[in-house]
């Protein structure tokens, strides 16, 4: 970020042993309004946009072959292919539902139990090229007592909602609606009873909602519980439900 950037950020008409933030942050607060399609905007997702415009320009215009920027191409290539994609429609999700076994609420009478390993699921969602972040997060980064190395780093499950929302389960206008999104998928891929389609995503609400009770809770500040006491949370989770049997 440029100094004149910096400097427009903040606001010298506020005495910093006052008000730092206001002092800090203000000039940006002055300046910024947010978009109508957004709920909120932040100095992190402006900087995101500007680095996604910069991509967007560099994969259109580059002559680099090399093999990390040829894969970035295709991708992009495909994604904007709005065409091929109206065409496919669900064909390539349903078909990557398949290898993983199938979705138990759309297979119904049909699905088998038995053969339902989440930890051989888990590796095989990670080979098809999705982030399974349900139970917990898995990232490699460098070691910041050693950057000479990487480390693996171990965190939270990504939650499809916040942990504020999902744990009041059907008591929220947005878990609501968010329950809906879930039935009205199952029903499009070919699930046949809604009636049991509706129970079982309140099930999986409710899985969801117990693994938030385990994260931190951000209200209560930076984390400070032990990721031993997480786990053990995680764990006890687990064994309530039949997918870890």
């Amino acid at each position: 970020m440029k100094t004149s950037e910096i400097l427009n950020l903040i606001d010298e008409t506020i005495n910093p042993c006052d008000d730092f933030y206001r002092f800090a942050c203000g000039g940006w607060i002055h300046r910024t309004a947010i978009p109508d399609e957004a709920g909120h905007i932040s100095i992190f997702e402006q900087s995101r946009e500007r680095l996604d415009i910069q991509l967007k320009d560099l994969i259109e215009t580059s002559n680099d072959t090399t093999p990390a920027i040829e894969t970035m191409k295709n991708m992009y290539r495909s994604c904007m292919n709005l065409s091929a994609i109206e065409k496919s429609g669900i064909t390539s999700l349903r078909n990557a539902l398949n290898e993983l076994g199938g979705w138990p609420v759309v297979e119904g009478s049909n699905w088998n139990e038995t053969t339902f390993d989440w930890i051989n699921v888990t590796r095989k969602i990670r080979q098809i090229g999705f982030k399974p972040e349900m139970f917990v997060t898995f990232k490699v980064i460098a070691d910041v007592m050693n950057n000479t190395r990487n480390m693996i780093f171990v965190d939270e499950a990504t939650l499809g909602l916040r942990r504020q929302l999902i744990t009041q389960g059907s008591n929220h206008t947005t878990v609501r609606v968010y329950h809906q999104l879930m039935v009205d998928t199952a029903m499009l891929f070919g699930a046949m009873n809604r009636t049991q389609v509706e129970i079982e995503m309140w099930d999986t609400i409710a899985l969801e909602s117990q693994i938030a009770h385990a994260t931190h809770d951000p209200m209560q500040g930076e984390k400070k519980q032990s990721w031993y006491l997480y786990l053990k949370a995680f764990a006890d989770v687990a064994n309530q439900y039949w997918l870890f049997r």
